[in-house]
């Protein structure tokens, strides 16, 4: 049996490598559309508060405590201590910093699909347009 490929085509179909990248751009895009937004969900509605009691070794402090962490890795190992008072700022520093960058991230992805939006409505306008221009006579 024999096959021939039309100039521009592959074993891929009559698009070829343009159809796999159309499809992988739509995919791409329907993460950035639907990440975006759950991230701010999750920011604004979802996220529990900050904590209020800090733990060590996921036992939970009480004032005057301390926490003993050691860090041993294959060439040294070190201990340090940290007070009650300690844990719990690192633990709101922490909460903190996570929330806002999921806020940033969150809205930059939002702002992304809105410009996305307004660009595939401007171009399906000016579709329009151009057809319009075309089927009317002169």
């Amino acid at each position: 049996m024999l096959i021939r490929l039309q100039y521009g085509e592959d074993m891929r179909g009559p698009r070829g490598r343009r159809g796999a990248a159309r499809i992988i751009i739509s995919v791409l895009i329907l993460i950035v559309f639907i990440y975006g937004p759950l991230t701010l969900i999750d920011v604004y509605a979802l996220r529990p508060d900050p904590p209020t009691v800090p733990t060590c070794n996921n036992e939970v402090m009480q004032p005057g405590d301390l926490c003993l962490v050691s860090i041993t890795d294959p060439t040294s190992s070190s201990a340090d201590h940290y007070t009650y008072q300690q844990v719990l700022q690192s633990e709101r520093t922490d909460y903190e910093t996570s929330v806002r960058s999921d806020k940033i991230a969150g809205w930059i992805l939002v702002g992304v699909d809105v410009i996305f939006v307004a660009f595939s409505l401007l171009r399906q306008q000016r579709r329009r347009a151009g057809q319009g221009a075309r089927s009317t006579p002169t």
